[in-house]
């Protein structure tokens, strides 16, 4: 019978990539930061092309691209990443944690963006509702990207907390309540990236203990077993708070 640690051996000896290799110490065998296996598995995965592209195209403020979500605009642009949160995911996939330089250093960007002390370059996100969408929307984004690294960070603690109590009360009925969910959106008193079925507020409650175990069950029944799905009509969503059901397959936004 093979062990696990002739498993754990072998592929020691038989993963070359830099980048799984250095994967392997860290997220599997758990290496100590300070051991001699894992230092030189992350020397040599920051010589990798897939970090040194995220390392070369880091704008000055921290920022990737020319937008902080959708690529649409920066596609046109000559950027290698379309926009800070594509380049966020291969960090992740890289499995770059906090203190990482750059992941640091962005993190402080997106710090910024919620204190309002600066704001995303996004033409994407813009709403015709007298900027209360986008003001909203510069706090739940951003905070949804840094609990990916960072779920205790005390910026992101209002957004953890706004989540679950948009879920108690929606989820009350022992079902998540569309209706009430929309008119919410609509009056400003929820963002639709709260949505249960979005992954953005399935990454701000990332080893957040929030939920109490019947409404996690509901909710996940929610997410996995609904085949259809309330869409806002943007024609008319912030003048006339008009909402419609469409089929769709089973699915989570923005996987």
């Amino acid at each position: 019978m093979v062990t696990i640690n002739q498993v754990y051996e072998y592929l020691s000896e038989n993963i070359f990539d830099p980048v799984p290799k250095y994967i392997f110490f860290k997220e599997i065998l758990k290496k100590p930061s300070s051991s001699r296996e894992y230092i030189e598995a992350y020397n040599n995965m920051v010589q990798s092309k897939w970090y040194r592209e995220l390392a070369d195209n880091q704008s000055e403020d921290g920022s990737w691209g020319s937008a902080f979500h959708g690529g649409n605009v920066s596609a046109s642009k000559g950027h290698k990443f379309p926009c800070t949160e594509a380049a966020l995911r291969r960090a992740r996939e890289l499995s770059l944690s906090k203190n990482e330089p750059m992941i640091a250093k962005c993190i402080h960007l997106f710090e910024k963006y919620i204190s309002g002390e600066t704001s995303p370059p996004d033409g994407v996100e813009v709403h015709e509702d007298g900027g209360k969408g986008n003001r909203i929307w510069h706090g739940f984004g951003p905070a949804a990207n840094i609990s990916m690294f960072d779920s205790q960070n005390p910026f992101i603690k209002p957004f953890q907390k706004s989540v679950v109590d948009i879920y108690k009360i929606a989820f009350k009925s022992g079902y998540f309540d569309e209706e009430f969910f929309f008119e919410a959106e609509n009056d400003y008193r929820v963002y639709i990236l709260a949505h249960p079925r979005n992954s953005f507020s399935l990454m701000l409650l990332r080893e957040a203990d929030y939920l109490e175990e019947s409404l996690q069950r509901e909710h996940l029944s929610y997410v996995w077993g609904k085949s259809a799905a309330i869409k806002m009509n943007p024609k008319y969503m912030y003048k006339e708070k008009k909402y419609r059901v469409e089929n769709a397959p089973d699915h989570i936004v923005y996987t």
